[in-house]
C-alpha cells in the first residue's frame, strides 16, 4: 500500500521539487532585481510603473504588500470596482478549512492561528472603512478619529463597531510595522528569498495530504497551489490575470471540505451545504451587480440606470448613425473625429482616453503617454511653453487628447500623476498656440459684471462632474 501511494504522489512530488528548486536558485539569482529598488529615490517616487501598477498591489511597506495581497483583492482595498464578485467565499472559508485541518496537531494549530491572526492584523490596518456617508476611510487612527467624531453611533453602528475593532488592530500591528521596516521597507534583498522558501514549506506539507486524494485531484491541487504562488509573487495585484484561480478555488475547496477526516459525516454535509449556499447567494448577487451595471458610491437614484441605453438602441434601429451615435454619447466629439481623420500623417498625444478605436491608423498616429511619464521628460527640457509646442510641431504632433479623470487613478503617496497632470493642464489652458476643439466638459466663470457664463471647457467651477475628455489642436 504504501509503495502504491507513492507511485501515485511521484509525479506531483516531481512537478513540486522541479519547480521548488527553480525558484528558490532564481529567486537568488535575481534578488538584486526584484529588491534593491532604484538608486535614484526621486526616479523611483516618480516612476510611472508604480503609478499604473503599483495602485493595484498597494502602497504599504514590500513585505506586507505581498502578505496582505490576497486581502486586497479580496476586498477590493487597492482598487474600487467589479473586480471580484466572489472574493468573501475564500475570506469565509479557507481560514475554516485550514483551522480544521490544523486541529489534529498541537503545533500546526497555534501556528495557523498566528497566521491567521497575523494577516488580519497587517490587512486591515493597510485597508479601510466602509462608511455610507463618507465611503471609503484609510485605515490611520487621526482619520478614524475625525469619522467618530463627525458621525454618531446611532446614524452609523456597523462603520462604528467596525472603526474600533480597526483601531484595536493598529495598536497591535504597531510592532508589526517596526518589524516591516526593519526588515523590508520599501525594498529590501529579503522578501523574494523568504516567499520561496515558504512556498518550498507549504509545498512539502502538501505532499502528505496528496496521499488522501485521488489521483487527478492530486493534478488539480498542484496546479492550484503553484498558479496561486506565481499570481501573488508576480501579477502586481492586477486580479485579472489570476480570474482562473476564482474557479479553481470554488473546487478546491469542495476537494478540501470531501477530503478532510477530521470533520464527522453529519459536520461535513453542513459545511458542505453551506459552502454550496454561500457560493449560490453569492454569485446571483453578484450577476444582479454586473448586469444592473451597479457601480460603487453611486447615487441611490442613479442605481440601476446603466441597464439600458437610449442610444445604443436607437443605432441598433438605424435612428442615428455611427457618427451621430458617438456624438451624442461623447457630446459633439464627432466633429472633432472627422478633423483628426481628415488628415492621415500628422500624430495625436494621447493621454488616457478610450479613442482610439475612433482615430483612423490609431496604430502609427496615436503616441501613448497614459501616466505621463514622457511629458515630464520633455516638460522639464522645454519649461516654456512656446519651446514644448515647437517640439510637438516639429515631430508632427498636432492634437493632444486628454482623459480629465487621469488624475482620479493617482493612488500614490506623493501624488505624483496629479502633480503632473495639474502640469499638463496648466501647458493647454491659457495657452494661445492650443485650440480645444471639444470636450464634454462644462463649467462655471465669472464674467468682469460678476455673472456666472457656462461653456464648455475644463478650468472653472465644474457643473457636469462626469466631464471625461478634452481634445487640443495645436496651431
Amino acid at each position: 500500500m504504501r509503495g502504491l501511494m507513492v507511485s501515485n504522489m511521484k509525479s506531483p512530488i516531481k512537478i513540486i521539487a522541479y519547480l521548488s528548486v527553480f525558484l528558490l536558485f532564481t529567486s537568488f539569482l535575481s534578488v538584486d532585481l526584484v529588491g534593491q529598488g532604484n538608486p535614484n529615490p526621486e526616479e523611483s517616487i516618480n516612476s510611472t510603473k508604480r503609478e499604473e501598477v503599483q495602485r493595484y498591489f498597494g502602497y504599504e511597506l514590500l513585505l506586507y504588500r505581498y502578505l496582505s495581497l490576497p486581502y486586497d483583492a479580496s476586498i477590493n482595498v487597492n482598487q474600487s470596482g467589479n473586480f471580484v464578485d466572489i472574493g468573501l467565499v475564500f475570506i469565509v472559508f479557507f481560514p475554516l478549512l485550514l483551522l480544521i485541518g490544523a486541529s489534529r496537531n498541537k503545533l500546526s494549530l497555534i501556528m495557523s492561528s498566528f497566521y491567521l491572526f497575523f494577516t488580519w492584523i497587517i490587512s486591515t490596518s493597510n485597508s479601510f472603512i466602509f462608511s455610507p456617508s463618507k465611503q471609503k476611510i484609510n485605515s490611520g487612527v487621526s482619520e478614524i478619529d475625525a469619522y467618530l467624531s463627525q458621525v454618531t453611533f446611532g446614524h452609523e453602528p456597523l462603520a462604528h463597531l467596525v472603526c474600533y475593532m480597526y483601531k484595536i488592530s493598529l495598536a497591535i500591528y504597531q510592532p508589526f510595522l517596526i518589524i516591516g521596516k526593519a526588515i523590508s521597507g520599501n525594498s529590501d534583498y529579503i522578501t523574494y528569498p523568504l516567499f520561496f522558501a515558504i512556498f518550498i514549506l507549504i509545498s512539502l506539507k502538501l505532499l502528505s495530504y496528496f496521499s488522501r486524494v485521488n489521483h487527478d485531484q492530486k493534478y488539480f491541487l498542484t496546479l492550484f497551489w503553484v498558479y496561486s504562488f506565481f499570481w501573488l509573487v508576480f501579477s502586481g495585484g492586477i486580479v485579472w490575470y489570476g480570474n482562473i484561480l476564482l474557479l479553481m478555488g470554488l473546487f478546491a475547496i469542495s476537494i478540501f471540505i470531501n477530503n478532510e477526516s477530521k470533520i464527522s459525516p453529519k459536520s461535513r454535509k453542513v459545511l458542505k451545504n453551506s459552502f454550496v449556499g454561500f457560493c449560490i447567494i453569492w454569485l446571483l448577487l453578484g450577476t444582479v451587480v454586473r448586469v444592473s451595471n451597479i457601480m460603487p458610491y453611486q447615487k441611490a437614484e442613479d442605481l440601476g440606470t446603466g441597464l439600458y441605453n437610449p442610444i445604443f438602441y436607437e443605432y441598433a434601429t438605424g435612428k442615428l448613425n455611427k457618427s451621430e451615435s458617438v456624438g451624442v454619447i461623447y457630446n459633439d466629439i464627432d466633429k472633432a473625429i472627422a478633423k483628426i481623420n481628415n488628415e492621415s500623417k500628422s500624430k495625436i498625444w494621447k493621454v488616457g482616453t478610450t479613442f482610439s478605436y475612433f482615430i483612423n491608423k490609431n496604430n502609427k498616429r496615436i503616441i501613448s503617454d497614459n501616466q505621463l511619464g514622457a511629458f515630464k521628460i520633455l516638460r522639464k527640457r522645454f519649461p516654456e511653453n512656446i519651446d514644448l509646442v515647437n517640439f510637438f510641431r516639429a515631430n508632427n504632433i498636432k492634437y493632444i487628447m486628454v482623459d480629465l479623470n487621469t488624475h482620479r487613478l493617482d493612488n500614490t503617496p506623493n501624488k505624483t500623476l496629479t502633480k503632473k497632470f495639474a502640469d499638463l493642464v496648466y501647458f493647454v489652458y491659457n495657452n494661445p498656440n492650443m485650440n480645444l476643439i471639444a470636450t464634454d466638459r462644462v463649467v462655471g466663470n465669472k464674467n468682469l459684471k460678476g455673472e456666472t457664463i457656462y461653456t464648455r471647457n475644463i478650468n472653472g467651477e465644474i457643473i457636469q462632474t462626469f466631464g471625461r475628455f478634452a481634445i487640443y489642436e495645436i496651431l
